[in-house]
């Protein structure tokens, strides 16, 4: 009678408030979790929920172990890059990792955060995907072999009302993840509203040929460009030096490096966004995960010298033969040199006699990245809306009213615009 009971009571949010005593006698905190850790024989596929940050550790290699499955050339799906970006998070989110289990083996991991939002006067409580500004592709971890029962179990336990949410969204899909394309079917089975919308893309270009073949393709423009910039450089008398730290420098020269690259960033034209990364929670983020970089042999920091003092900055991290270009900064004092598009041509260079596979400049629609891009990786974003009524009707305001109030305003303008009389 236990499982019938229980299950029951899971996908009944009513019934399964009446049981929260359980949250008091029992560290587990749900009825789930009660299910879990003392019924382990009635299911042997679970969820876990974890939401203390002393608990991730242990899981490090398993965790690691389906990134590798997920997406070998992936770092944003490593365990180290998740723990660096909670570092930031942790302030304003609370840990909400679900765990997939069969018996005692970890089959999948969907990493998410919580927090209270305002959306339209309503107060509601969200799960995302654990990214920061940083991130470049993000994913729930599976073999492909097992993705279909990680899924299953997954929207089952967030359907159940094991977990509450009225808003999920699961941001910088690529095109050719799982989920991207069975998460909306699975969810709408059990009457959650979802909405699959474009989020943009992460350009980038191969490494596999030459300098010389790359730059070839570039525009007359860009090349023109550079030239100038090297030129007034060349008579503003500065000396010019351009220095690399990786991993295979000392720990205390990676600290240098990072503490000119911070320091750089604090000075740049970037400071008004609250994002540069002298501000607390990306100086925690960039910290925890220069550290882990350096043990793991990703890191990798270009800084461009003037006079032997740091005037441009580009932070990357290489793994698996992919360069991810995460931050890039100047001094915005010397502006009217152009250090960062120098460091930025000189430095893509030098990755083509590196043999390497590809550069990914990060999502952002930005001018430059579109001159020097040969690729754009699609990314996608899945909204889901619970079946509570503040879910209900977000769902309701942001899938039918927003599109019909758009359209109207959109009518009436064309109206006017044919009832104007023309210009002479």
């Amino acid at each position: 009678m236990a499982q019938p009971l229980l299950h029951w009571a899971h996908t009944h949010p009513a019934i399964a408030a009446r049981f929260s005593i359980f949250s008091e006698i029992w560290p587990c905190g749900n009825l789930t979790s009660l299910t879990q850790h003392r019924s382990m024989n009635i299911c042997k596929t679970h969820v876990t929920l974890i939401n203390n940050e002393n608990e991730l550790p242990s899981l490090r290699d398993a965790w690691n172990r389906l990134a590798e499955l997920t997406n070998k050339h992936s770092v944003y799906l490593r365990f180290e890059w998740f723990d660096a970006a909670w570092q930031w998070r942790k302030e304003t989110h609370k840990l909400s990792i679900l765990a997939v289990w069969r018996d005692d083996k970890l089959i999948g991991i969907c990493p998410l955060m919580s927090s209270v939002s305002t959306r339209y006067f309503m107060k509601t409580h969200e799960l995302a995907f654990l990214t920061v500004p940083d991130t470049q592709n993000c994913n729930i971890l599976a073999d492909p072999a097992e993705i279909d029962e990680v899924l299953s179990v997954l929207i089952d336990f967030l359907a159940g009302g094991s977990i509450r949410w009225d808003y999920l969204e699961q941001e910088k899909l690529e095109q050719n993840a799982p989920c991207l394309h069975r998460l909306p079917a699975l969810l709408q089975n059990h009457k959650l509203a979802t909405r699959t919308v474009n989020d943009g893309n992460n350009p980038g270009f191969s490494l596999k040929g030459t300098w010389e073949e790359y730059y070839a393709r570039r525009s007359r423009r860009l090349k023109k460009g550079n030239n100038y910039i090297a030129n007034q450089l060349k008579k503003s008398g500065k000396t010019v030096e351009i220095r690399q730290t990786r991993s295979n420098a000392s720990y205390a020269a990676a600290i240098e490096s990072l503490s000119a690259a911070i320091n750089l960033s604090s000075r740049s034209w970037k400071t008004k966004t609250g994002l540069t990364l002298e501000n607390p929670g990306p100086s925690a983020f960039i910290k925890r995960l220069s550290d882990h970089a350096h043990q793991q042999g990703w890191l990798s920091i270009w800084l461009l010298y003037l006079d032997d003092a740091p005037a441009a900055m580009e932070y990357q991290l290489t793994y698996n033969g992919i360069v991810s270009a995460l931050r890039a900064d100047y001094d915005s004092s010397l502006d009217d040199l152009s250090p960062g598009t120098y460091l930025n041509w000189k430095l893509t260079e030098q990755l083509f006699s590196a043999e390497l596979q590809r550069y990914d400049m990060g999502p952002g629609d930005i001018a430059y990245k579109r001159r020097w891009a040969e690729q754009f990786q699609d990314l996608y974003r899945i909204k889901v809306y619970n079946r509570t009524l503040r879910g209900t009707a977000l769902g309701i305001i942001e899938n039918t009213l927003r599109p019909a109030l758009k359209q109207l305003i959109e009518s009436i303008r064309s109206l006017m615009q044919k009832d104007s009389p023309s210009k002479k």
